[in-house]
């Protein structure tokens, strides 16, 4: 497995990139499953085995730049809010940069730019819900 390095800003994009179109069909998968999520440790782990490139960040430093990419690609190709998917191992909600995220893009109404985490998560998690039926 190669590894990205950070300091080389312009190969740790194209791996951002990378990693970004490998999570979207694993987080469809996801969305598959009635009330499916999963963490953001097992996200990495399945990004880094699909594309056989791994980073030495944080789990929390590397997600936020992941996602950040993969609410993008959902924008650009309609489609829902997969991130909402992802959430901590300890108390199995989304982050903080879900909703920084979703502000930050202005997709929608107060649904998706205000309050917390957890009523967006179920939000899209609902929207998902509908999608893959």
């Amino acid at each position: 497995m190669r590894e990205s390095l950070r300091d080389d800003e312009s190969a740790f994009r194209q791996d951002i990139e990378k990693w970004a179109l490998a999570a979207v069909p694993v987080l469809q998968d996801v969305a598959g499953t009635y009330g499916g999520f999963i963490t953001y440790k097992a996200l990495a782990t399945r990004v880094f085995e699909e594309t056989k490139t791994s980073t030495r960040m944080l789990v929390p430093n590397f997600s936020s730049r992941l996602l950040n990419r993969v609410i993008r690609l959902c924008l650009e190709n309609n489609l829902p809010a997969l991130t909402s998917l992802v959430v901590s191992a300890t108390d199995g909600t989304v982050g903080t940069g879900f909703d920084a995220a979703l502000r930050g893009l202005r997709t929608g109404g107060p649904e998706y730019g205000t309050g917390t985490g957890t009523y967006c998560r179920g939000r899209a998690t609902g929207m998902l819900q509908e999608v893959w039926r």
